[in-house]
């Protein structure tokens, strides 16, 4: 796909996938399994990066299936997102927000 093609189905596929159960079920799930940790009042700061590893593996996983279901690649995933991202708009902004902060640790 060349950048002169209409891209904006990418960014369109992107909110619906981050909505989907096939999305939110797994993430859901690891936060469940893990949250404990956070509440235990200590901070560990060895085990906070283990747990960031395994969730951006996760999220690595859940990604690279989509862009492998849509026949995209990741720079077309993350130029898709940064066009959504200029567009604005609270909901879909913050939705695209939460997979970018997924590398981040701090």
């Amino acid at each position: 796909m060349s950048g002169d093609e209409d891209d904006s189905w990418i960014y369109d596929s992107v909110v619906g996938f981050l909505n989907s159960p096939v999305w939110m079920v797994p993430i859901e799930s690891f936060v469940e399994q893990h949250c404990l940790v956070f509440d235990s009042g200590t901070e560990d700061a060895q085990e906070y990066h283990v747990l960031h590893d395994d969730y951006k593996q996760l999220v690595e996983e859940l990604l690279e299936s989509f862009t492998s279901d849509l026949h995209i690649t990741s720079a077309q995933f993350i130029a898709g997102c940064n066009k959504g991202r200029a567009l604005g708009g609270t909901y879909t902004q913050g939705i695209i927000e939460y997979v970018f902060a997924s590398v981040n640790f701090d």
